[in-house]
Parts: structure tokens; sequence; C-alpha cells
């Protein structure tokens, strides 16, 4: 823990743009519940929601009928927030490159739901589901509380309740 801080406190004063982009990738930020700078929000909810449109896409084709009707709604909400982020990016609203592909973290996850079959991919997928979505409400819960574009802010706090229903929705496949 001690390390912890130390470290913490060297990215802190390591300057701002470096401090938060580190801050946010190693977890920093969200285990001292602070808000991620705006690109790194736009980064890491684009890339959130191209791995859920992929794995969910996969899971489409060899879930079990409760893992697919959780798969098509994920597909179709996560759609719409990738529409909704690149609406307020294309506008101007919001200044941030929007990624095209997602993490090499996300990519590993991918790649092995695609080397898995039955329930062995179900318990692989509902496990994933469950942990993305953690991931998500805790940085839309800290963007839409303390981010610093209001547009982006808005709709991070609107867009959360959805993304806590998926959370709950995967809890429950996960029983």
């Amino acid at each position: 823990m001690k390390h912890l801080a130390i470290a913490s406190l060297a990215l802190l004063l390591a300057g701002p743009a470096f401090a938060q982009s580190a801050a946010e990738k190693t977890g920093v930020n969200s285990l001292m519940g602070v808000a991620p700078k705006t690109e790194d929000f736009v980064t890491e909810a684009a890339t959130s929601d191209i791995f859920e449109i992929a794995s969910s896409k996969l899971a489409l084709e060899r879930g079990d009928d409760a893992t697919k009707a959780f798969a098509q709604q994920m597909v179709t909400d996560h759609q719409k927030t990738t529409d909704e982020l690149k609406g307020l990016v294309t506008s101007g609203k919001v200044t941030a490159p929007l990624p095209t592909a997602m993490t090499s973290s996300q990519q590993s996850m991918l790649d092995k739901l695609n080397g898995l079959q039955g329930a062995d991919f179900n318990k692989q997928y509902h496990s994933d589901q469950e942990s993305a979505h953690e991931d998500a409400v805790d940085l839309f819960k800290r963007y839409g509380d303390e981010g610093d574009n209001a547009d982006l802010k808005a709709w991070a706090a609107s867009t959360r309740p959805a993304l806590e229903h998926h959370l709950m929705m995967a809890k429950e496949l996960n029983k």
C-alpha cells in the first residue's frame, strides 16, 4: 500500500497531462475516485464499446439462449452509445480522438473467447461482461460526477444507469 501511495504521488507530481493519463491507465485514478481527463474517458468508453460489440456478436453465434438474449441487448445498447459518443466528437462539443480498435488487453480477452465453445464460452463471456461493466460503471460515474467537459459529463451521467443495468444483468448470468 505504501508503494502505491508513493507511486501515485510521483505520478501526480510528474505533470498534469502525464499524471492524469498514466494514473488512468494504471488504475490509480479509479482507486482514488478521480475523474479521468476527457481524452482518456473518450478512449476508454469507445474501446469498451468496441469490445462489448465484438464479444457480444460472438456470443450471438456461440451462446446459450440466455447468453444470446443478453448479447443482443449489449450489441444494441453499445452501438447506440458508440453513435452518441461519435456524435459528440464530430459535432465539436468534445475534442478528443476516437479510437478505431480495442485495447490489446481487450483483444486478448476476445481471442480467448474465440477459442471457447459451449459452457466454457458462456462462463468466460459472462465473467468478461461482469468485469467490463464494473469498469464502465466506475469510469462513467467518475466522469459524470467530476468530468471537465459539460456535454460529455452530462452524457456520461445519463448513460450510467444503463451500464448499471447491464452490470446487474451480467451478475445474474454469472449465478
